[in-house]
């Protein structure tokens, strides 16, 4: 599903370089619940911004559901994760001026074959409210209403960076137990990064970061989102 070969990412300012990720080489599987774990600086966000085709490694090649996602120009990215891909940040980033069913809405499209939008805010428990504004409804059901916005497209892989990160407690539960059974009964593979070191129960495979490299890469027995204590 996702790979990388000998993928190294550096920034250039100005005469200063800085290398996020050294040479990582890495296999996931589809249906995948992946939890990427690492402190600020450890290059978690660029690993992100990699798998998901929103940047191109310096070095090392990356293939995304069979396809040579590397070699891509920015016309060819831009066409893939439209196709294949879903997103959810930290940053709801829902357009104030339209309802919930509106915002998911301009997602379908765009999109080569959505899906129905009440099919997919009943998916994420937002049904009852898709005539609502974001303002009208609470920090967890925007972000369960970012969801199904990336949903819509029907995508094999959903990136979600942070997505609990300002979320209280029960909210942030709530959020993580739609990732969940989209991952168990859906087959979406799901990659979620964070530093919350208490999510990590609820995947199936956790990979730690230090520094731009892979410092643990583990197998795990997922736990009930409702075990994990923040």
């Amino acid at each position: 599903m996702i790979e990388f070969k000998s993928v190294t990412k550096t920034y250039q300012e100005g005469k200063v370089a800085t290398t996020a990720l050294k040479s990582v080489d890495l296999t996931i599987e589809a249906n995948t619940f992946l939890m990427v774990l690492g402190p600020s600086g450890s290059g978690k966000s660029t690993m992100l911004n990699l798998m998901g085709a929103l940047d191109k490694p310096t070095e090392g090649q990356i293939s995304v559901d069979g396809e040579p996602i590397s070699q891509f120009d920015e016309k060819q990215l831009t066409h893939f994760r439209r196709r294949r891909l879903g997103f959810v940040f930290q940053e709801y980033n829902l357009l104030q001026s339209l309802s919930a069913a509106e915002n998911v809405e301009v997602t379908a499209r765009i999109s080569e074959n959505p899906l129905a939008v009440d099919e997919v805010l009943e998916k994420v428990g937002l049904l009852s409210h898709k005539d609502k504004f974001p303002y009208e409804l609470s920090g967890g059901e925007q972000q369960r209403l970012s969801i199904a916005r990336a949903l819509v497209k029907q995508p094999k892989i959903l990136f979600c960076d942070e997505p609990t990160g300002s979320l209280d407690e029960k909210t942030a539960k709530d959020v993580l137990g739609v990732l969940k059974k989209l991952n168990e009964e859906d087959g979406v593979t799901i990659v979620l990064i964070t530093h919350n070191q208490s999510l990590a129960k609820i995947a199936n495979r956790i990979i730690r970061l230090n520094s731009g490299e892979i410092a643990d890469d583990t197998s795990n027995t997922p736990e009930p989102v409702e075990a994990i204590h923040f």
